[in-house]
């Protein structure tokens, strides 16, 4: 007779003990690097156990398989840590771009869509151009505001306004199409006049009123007003939003980012089910995060 176990203790001896829950990754960290080298990861979740089969008749134990990918590149090295963490190394040479995170342990499996994203950098040998294009300074922007406090009815107080100015170091002379990803939690804005890009993102136009909370990048050259969260006003919700979009900056373009209030009101981290939102490869404080927020990350910065 077999019988399959779920995780191997090994102190010594090895313990076979129960059924595990079902594999989960919650992020992957670093959630993003560049392409020239190996880069060592870890991926974080939940029952990370590694399987191991016994066969009770004659003593004889196997251990499952244990591998991890990136998208349909296996990590090298992969070692599991313990119930909650898996460490292994991207190979370089990886394609610019997302890639889906899955785990195998046995007959378990999980996959994190999107969860890692390779970079790209500025070939080398030019002494001219930096070893990465003024754009990456972007990397890691975050739009943040938390509920001040509770109002009832998934309604907070928040702060409303909040800007901030981000100057590159690089060279009016270089134009760069800069392709970022944009994820965040942050209720759905009407706006107007302009132009519906992936997701939320909106280029041009204006604001349709002055009430519900507007997530914005304003680029100083070549000039344009992006904004973040277009949508359909929705009472009581969040949206989590989720998307890679490309657009013009210059190498030493001033960005302006903002988050308004307005009011001073808005709904609070709730899906349509009254859930809080997490997004994976994100992580806020507290987490989930009390309030709405979004995250940039460069993924490329080709000069033009």
């Amino acid at each position: 007779m077999v019988r399959s176990a779920a995780a191997l203790i090994c102190v010594g001896a090895c313990t076979l003990p129960g059924a595990p829950g079902a594999v989960a990754i919650d992020r992957v960290e670093p959630a993003s690097d560049t392409n020239t080298t190996e880069v060592a990861v870890r991926i974080v979740g939940r029952n990370f156990q590694r399987p191991v089969h016994s066969n009770i008749d004659n003593g004889a134990a196997r251990i499952g398989e244990v591998a991890v990918a990136i998208g349909t590149v296996q990590l090298t090295g992969a070692v599991l840590r313990d119930e909650s963490t898996l460490d292994g190394t991207v190979p370089a040479g990886l394609p610019v771009g997302l890639y889906d995170v899955s785990v195998q342990l046995g007959d378990r499996t999980d996959t994190l869509t999107a969860g890692y994203t390779v970079v790209d950098v500025m070939p080398s040998g030019l002494d001219a151009m930096p070893a990465q294009p003024s754009p990456f300074a972007m990397t890691g922007q975050r739009w943040l505001l938390p509920c001040l406090n509770n109002l009832g009815n998934k309604n907070c107080n928040c702060a409303p306004l909040l800007t901030n100015d981000q100057t590159l170091t690089g060279s009016s002379a270089e134009r760069y199409v800069v392709t970022v990803r944009i994820r965040g939690v942050m209720e759905a804005f009407g706006y107007g006049g302009g132009t519906a890009g992936p997701g939320g993102w909106y280029v041009g136009g204006l604001q349709a009123d002055f009430g519900n909370n507007v997530y914005s990048i304003i680029v100083s050259s070549p000039a344009q007003h992006y904004w973040l969260n277009g949508g359909t006003p929705t009472a009581g919700r969040s949206f989590l939003y989720d998307y890679t979009v490309s657009f013009p900056v210059d190498g030493d373009a001033t960005l302006t980012y903002t988050a308004a209030g307005q009011d001073g009101l808005q709904w609070g981290n709730y899906d349509a089910a009254g859930q809080p939102i997490t997004i994976p490869g994100v992580t806020t404080t507290p987490d989930p995060y009390d309030g709405q927020f979004a995250q940039l990350d460069v993924i490329s910065a080709v000069l033009q």
